[in-house]
């Protein structure tokens, strides 16, 4: 029997605006991720960007357990291709429900 692995999700902010859409800008934040936390690390929390709300917030989801692990490896990543950046993790939260809450009631402007 496969057990669904539970999720949880981060509300990150980058600053400046980088666009999460552009599934290049994506890939790049992911592999930053990667090398902060490492490929075993990585591959068990399996983050993915699942929404993107502005032009400078999205949703990442990641298994449980990992998410401390990918809000760190978030504030440590300064540099996607030739950006600087810096990301910031509002909100973790075990529903999405939540984040969209949050996310709906939050103007940034950067």
């Amino acid at each position: 029997m496969i057990k669904a692995r539970k999720h949880r999700y981060l509300l990150v902010v980058s600053f400046p605006q980088l666009d999460m859409l552009d599934k290049r800008n994506a890939m790049l934040m992911l592999a930053s991720i990667r090398q902060f936390v490492g490929y075993a690390s990585y591959a068990f929390a399996n983050p993915i960007v699942i929404k993107v709300f502005h032009d400078n917030m999205f949703v990442l989801r990641c298994n449980r357990g990992y998410e401390k692990q990918m809000a760190l490896a978030l504030a440590f990543s300064r540099r996607i291709g030739d950006l600087s950046i810096a990301f910031c993790t509002i909100k973790t939260s075990g529903t999405i429900k939540t984040i969209k809450e949050l996310a709906g009631g939050i103007s940034l402007k950067s």
